[in-house]
């Protein structure tokens, strides 16, 4: 029913303690999903996170899936995208909170700047970039001129989503 063509995993942890009972059981959903994966290649593995990285040791990936590494740029050798550095920055005036250099073997060096804040926020647009730089290669889509620019750019003017960090009310400080 449901064969996915990319799969990102980004972080592997403890979640939905009505649904499952401990992370042993949350591991067994990710097997479920990266068997439904035609292409491993096709797996972005953020393999910084000890749990994923133990997953996809486990299934003995390792060498098969996409490797990120948003965190540690030093292991850079074996990853399809890496951070080589990243930053909070303070008072910038145009609401730029995170600045970060990622590198792509397809698209190169990105200086990032975003209005997210925070390592996790980081990571994700790592393996976005990991995603579209894989689409890239495997011709899914054409690169053009300008095209890592654009995604700066984006990344650069995309807000966030909206329901994540909106205050609803306000009651007693609450």
């Amino acid at each position: 029913h449901y064969v996915p063509c990319y799969v990102i995993i980004n972080n592997l942890e403890f979640d939905h303690a009505d649904i499952f009972k401990d992370l042993d059981q949350i591991k067994v959903q990710f097997k479920k999903l990266i068997d439904l994966t035609p292409d491993k290649k096709l797996i972005f593995a953020n393999l910084d996170d000890k749990n994923v990285r133990d997953l996809i040791a486990e299934l003995g990936l390792l060498e098969s899936v996409s490797g990120v590494l948003p965190y540690d740029g030093a292991a850079s050798g074996e990853s399809y995208v890496y951070l080589s550095s990243d930053e909070p920055v303070e008072d910038s005036g145009d609401d730029i909170l995170w600045r970060a250099k990622i590198h792509s073997k397809v698209l190169g060096a990105l200086d990032i700047e975003t209005r997210l804040a925070g390592k996790h926020n980081v990571a994700n647009i790592c393996q976005a970039i990991a995603v579209v730089s894989k689409m890239i290669e495997t011709q899914a889509i054409k690169s053009r001129p300008g095209l890592g620019a654009e995604l700066c750019e984006a990344i650069r003017q995309f807000k966030g989503v909206k329901r994540r960090m909106e205050l609803l009310a306000n009651k007693n400080n609450i």
